[in-house]
């Protein structure tokens, strides 16, 4: 395969949760997936690109992952994963995830330990201040949130998010991020 496969290929996306419902419990999943992959490659699909996959409480369709080493369970098991990822392959379809990378749910492990806890090795993992900065950034939805800036009453400060209130802004300075 040529180093510039992905200028000669169409890039299929794909929002598991609407795409295939293949045990009847009102979500799409991956096994609805697997399932139309002789369609996807029939279209000459190269690359499917999945939205988001991980844990989530799912309040922005999954955008707000709680846990990126998690699969959400609506979506199937991670057998399913690997047959997705074995079937696609048979087909010479590439799988391209989409990872957030810009912020995390508030359930988040990281970000419940960061708001317990001042010291924790987490904290820096988020961007918090004792008083709304003004850095620029404004909201990405201005109908839904007024500020970028959220009070947490248990860590004793205010969290940045751009997004949702329940999506905080993790601080990609931080090299641990």
């Amino acid at each position: 395969m040529s180093a510039d496969w992905y200028r000669k290929t169409l890039i299929y996306q794909i929002d598991p949760s609407l795409f295939l419902d293949s045990n009847g419990d009102g979500c799409g999943d991956l096994r609805g997936v697997i399932d139309r992959l002789d369609y996807l490659q029939a279209l000459g699909v190269g690359p499917l690109w999945l939205l988001p996959i991980f844990a989530s409480p799912f309040r922005d369709a999954g955008y707000d992952v709680s846990d990126h080493r998690q699969l959400e369970p609506r979506f199937g098991t991670e057998d399913d994963w690997r047959l997705l990822l074995r079937e696609a392959g048979k087909r010479g379809i590439r799988v391209v995830l989409e990872l957030v990378l810009q912020h995390t749910s508030n359930q988040h492990p990281w970000f419940v330990q960061a708001r317990r806890d001042r010291h924790s090795r987490y904290r820096d993992y988020y961007i918090w201040s004792d008083q709304p900065v003004d850095d620029g950034n404004q909201p990405i939805f201005p109908s839904v949130e007024d500020s970028i800036w959220q009070w947490d009453e248990q860590a004793g400060q205010f969290y940045r998010h751009l997004f949702y209130r329940h999506e905080p802004d993790l601080n990609l300075a931080n090299p641990a991020v």
